[in-house]
């Protein structure tokens, strides 16, 4: 099987209307199995992020078989399994469920982002407990869509939702041989020692004696404590959705699991600093990982049910010095955990879409974020990525034979259109993609200065006539109001233009 993304159309129902969006070269021929790169460039406000996010709900919303009141109307043309899907809905057409839930689609749908203000849809994991149906467990591996983003549950944006949220995925997921390799390179790639650990302590560590080192007496105690906060007026929607969450894990915990509970508690009460600790370790065996996991879902239930306090993270940096994730810069944090996440629920056939992913990073990453992309990506097949930017760096870096980069320009009213950008950017300098691509010149740019030097040498030969003079005038004057006024090449431009 094999999916690509061809072209979308927005309009009505909302001020955001976009027509015949491309997300593929014309003409170019891709294989059926690659992974293909689309890139949207655009100015502020043009809409970016609007259509990211229709897009993202377009696919999810076939796939659930709904579709919000307020969705706009759409044109949608895809492949999939070298077969061609055009798919419309317009004005008076009815929402049946049964057809869209039958359409071939995207195995699995990634949103990621930086960025505090997306436009993108939740997915099931952002539902509060208190209104999840029948208080079913999240598995993150089985999920057709993922949000990886600043946004939680209570639709607030922070650093740490994206990092709780990618590291529960991790712990959720089944890491195989694959995975563990590539996660043995993404940390080289940060230059961190392939590990980690997490560390939780006792939130109470004085009911030892109350409790006996009994979890569930732990847990009866905890319940106990939110309850007299209810009862006293004190109240609140977390002490609510505390005692529902502790409720829950009483009525439910498994007698296989409870002798582990109850080993993890008192090593926890055993422990000095009342501290629980498990290490990941990348080049250990899978064995050893599994069994990670299994303790910090087990860890989980005794966070969840409010014996624990929030967990910690650290890493260990090449050179031996090791810090809390906490201290990470936003842009380090926010690539090592979305990595984190993906890799070990990425599928075949996924729809990837990214939101400036060069929020935050340091220009030596972004140059290399593609590459690091692609790695992940290696022996997955057929999946599209689209990425909307502002990074040349990104540009430069994405396969030149499996990539397509448009601009979003603006229509009449609030119409945006796209338009395909011919010029190569794979291993292009940062000064040719500024001028070509995102038509901003650079103070005495080379390649600017070259195309007004040729268009200056064509005047003097009598050929302000030529087809070479005209294209030139063309692209200058698509450039001409990004210079900077006390730009010396400006004038000679203003002149030239009027020359042609």
């Amino acid at each position: 099987m094999s999916f690509r993304l061809e072209n979308v159309s927005f309009h009505g129902k909302t001020e955001f209307e976009a027509k015949d969006i491309s997300f593929t070269r014309e003409g170019q021929t891709i294989s059926k199995g690659d992974n293909y790169y689309t890139v949207i460039i655009g100015n502020n406000g043009i809409g970016k992020s609007r259509l990211l996010g229709n897009i993202v709900r377009l696919f999810y919303n076939f796939k659930r078989g709904r579709i919000a009141k307020t969705f706009p109307y759409f044109t949608c043309r895809y492949n999939f399994n070298g077969s061609e899907f055009s798919i419309n809905r317009t004005e008076g057409m009815r929402w049946d469920s049964d057809f869209y839930s039958s359409l071939p689609c995207p195995e699995r749908i990634f949103a990621i982002t930086n960025s505090i203000s997306d436009s993108f849809p939740n997915d099931i994991s952002m539902t509060p407990l208190l209104f999840r149906p029948n208080d079913n467990e999240i598995n993150y591996h089985k999920e057709s869509y993922l949000y990886f983003g600043s946004r939680g549950r209570a639709n607030n944006a922070s650093s740490y939702a994206l990092v709780n949220k990618c590291f529960d995925v991790f712990f959720d997921s089944k890491v195989n041989k694959v995975h563990q390799d590539k996660f043995c390179r993404l940390f080289n790639f940060m230059e961190y020692e392939p590990s980690f650990k997490v560390k939780y302590s006792l939130k109470h560590p004085y009911h030892e004696e109350e409790n006996n080192g009994n979890v569930i007496d732990a847990m009866r105690s905890e319940l106990e404590r939110v309850d007299q906060r209810s009862v006293s007026g004190r109240a609140s929607y977390s002490s609510e959705m505390s005692l529902k969450r502790i409720r829950h894990i009483l009525d439910n915990i498994e007698d296989e699991d409870l002798d582990e509970l109850n080993l993890l508690y008192r090593s926890g009460i055993e422990n000095e600093d009342g501290e629980i600790e498990l290490n990941i370790n990348f080049l250990g065996t899978l064995k050893n990982i599994v069994f990670q996991q299994r303790k910090y879902k087990l860890l989980g239930v005794l966070y969840d049910a409010g014996l624990l306090n929030k967990r910690a993270i650290s890493f260990t940096k090449k050179n031996g010095s090791t810090f809390s994730f906490l201290k990470a810069s936003s842009g380090e944090a926010g690539l090592i955990a979305m990595f984190m996440g993906l890799i070990p629920v990425l599928k075949n056939n996924s729809l990837i879409v990214i939101d400036e992913p060069e929020l935050s990073l340091h220009p030596s990453w972004q140059f290399r974020y593609i590459e690091l992309l692609d790695a992940m990506l290696n022996e997955l097949k057929s999946c599209h990525v689209v990425i909307a930017s502002h990074s040349h760096f990104i540009l430069s870096d994405i396969p030149a034979d499996r990539s397509c980069v448009i601009t979003l320009k603006e229509g009449e009213g609030n119409l945006i259109l796209s338009e395909e950008i011919k010029e190569e950017t794979h291993g292009s300098s940062a000064e040719d993609i500024l001028l070509n691509v995102f038509k901003l010149p650079t103070t005495r740019n080379y390649y600017l200065s070259s195309i007004v030097t040729k268009a200056l040498e064509l005047v003097a030969a009598g050929q302000k006539n030529s087809g070479e003079f005209k294209e030139i005038i063309i692209k200058i004057s698509e450039i001409k109001n990004n210079l900077r006024g006390d730009d010396p090449l400006s004038k000679v431009i203003e002149n030239l233009i009027s020359i042609g």
